[in-house]
């Protein structure tokens, strides 16, 4: 059985090879890598790595992973980051020391080598702001009866709100000391500027309070309904930025 699937939206196909790569690096945990998008790989790719053409959001794109997916565990993966040595079999271990438990095993977060974990919490403005990790674990049953991503979200925040809809039903977070990502930020303030986080950033931040946070304070129950992507996922239209 596999135990992670590695789902993200299809950006940059160059660096395809190279995400898979530094995953298959010294783990020997069974993984699939699986990316969603309208830019397909131009190199031979190994056989659990699984494109698909999508011309949909990049939310939407994750989503269409998620239920292509065949891993007992889902993570959430851009094809820009660095990940920690045994990355993967570190993540494992830690489920499998916590058995049955309810457990998100989440990383620690890098910019250009530095660790930032300040900015691993739902808002440092609240005062009972709960964590969100990076690279968070998700079991895959549990996504898939929570209804998966809300379809309101384009990109950013969208697995902010997935974590605190499984902090909802149970889940309690470990955050894993020895595995991280380090995200190789863009230079140039160009290239910078059309990141779709920061195109989709506002509106997802402003969603994502809307679904948690009232008077100021969290909210422990989410305060609207989930809108899900439609069954026939395959034929939501097209996305314009």
């Amino acid at each position: 059985m596999i135990k992670f699937s590695l789902i993200g939206p299809a950006v940059r196909s160059e660096l395809y090879l190279r995400t898979y790569n530094r995953l298959n690096k010294n783990n020997s945990t069974s993984f699939e890598l699986i990316f969603v998008g309208n830019n397909p790989p131009q190199e031979k790719m190994p056989d659990n790595f699984k494109y698909i053409f999508s011309e949909s959001s990049p939310a939407c794109c994750i989503e269409i992973a998620a239920r292509e997916a065949k891993g007992e565990f889902l993570i959430i993966t851009p094809d820009d980051c660095a990940y920690s040595d045994k990355f993967l079999d570190n993540m494992k271990k830690s489920l499998d020391d916590f058995g049955d438990k309810k457990m998100i095993i989440g990383a620690r977060y890098k910019q250009d080598g530095i660790f930032n974990d300040e900015c691993l919490t739902f808002d440092l403005k609240i005062k009972d702001s709960v964590p969100l990790p990076a690279q968070a674990t998700y079991k895959r049953t549990d996504w898939l009866k929570l209804g998966g991503l809300d379809s309101r979200f384009d990109l950013s925040f969208c697995d902010a709100d997935m974590i605190m809809r499984m902090y909802e039903i149970g889940y309690c977070l470990h955050i894993h000391k020895d595995v991280w990502i380090d995200e190789e930020l863009i230079k140039n303030k160009k290239l910078r500027k059309i990141r779709m986080w920061k195109i989709t950033g506002k509106s997802g931040r402003k969603l994502l309070n809307s679904l948690w946070v009232k008077d100021g304070k969290m909210s422990k129950t989410r305060l609207d309904k989930l809108h899900p992507f439609p069954e026939d996922i395959y034929n939501v239209k097209k996305w314009s930025r």
